[in-house]
């Protein structure tokens, strides 16, 4: 099974509202496991 790396940048209303990540993300996650996707891992970094 191929796995995928995804690379994403905030944008300026996305800082903006940065508290509100957790919730996107689980919302991801829930749209990839419904698409037949597997969620391995999501990392934060900063710098």
């Amino acid at each position: 099974m191929p796995v995928y790396i995804i690379l994403g940048n905030y944008t300026q209303q996305g800082i903006a509202n940065i508290k509100d990540s957790p919730k996107r993300r689980e919302a991801v996650k829930k749209m990839v496991e419904e698409a037949g996707g597997r969620w391995l891992a999501f990392y934060y970094t900063f710098g």
